[in-house]
């Protein structure tokens, strides 16, 4: 919860959540395309991409540390996901708001959204 803050974890890698449907204004073809220089700045960083959709399976084609759990997930199964993260990315190209970001909070983690009228910018 939101009362007990993470702190970056120790003996394991930094882990990224994109979470939710995969459309493509959610702009998971520019988190794949940034997430290997992140990798390269940030050793044995992780991303997990948790949603029903279609990512850009060619774009996943040779980028280490990146794991697909393309299904519905159950709503009992949500917090499986925030828990294991360390932050959460919205590098989304459009939108008005997002029920990922109210979870990622409920769950103490921290956001990065792409800067969208939408998003809070702080």
């Amino acid at each position: 919860s939101s009362e007990n803050p993470r702190s970056y974890p120790v003996g394991r890698p930094f882990r990224l959540l994109f979470f939710g449907r995969i459309f493509p204004y959610k702009g998971l073809d520019l988190l794949l395309s940034a997430f290997p220089r992140l990798r390269s700045q940030f050793p044995g960083m992780e991303l997990t991409i948790a949603g029903f959709g279609s990512p850009a399976s060619s774009s996943l084609e040779g980028i280490e540390g990146v794991r697909v759990d393309n299904r519905w997930i159950a709503e009992e199964q949500v917090g499986e996901f925030f828990a294991a993260a360390d932050l959460v990315v919205l590098p989304y190209t459009e939108a008005s708001q997002s029920g990922v970001i109210p979870a990622a909070y409920a769950s103490g983690l921290p956001v990065v959204p792409r800067r969208l009228a939408g998003f809070p910018s702080r």
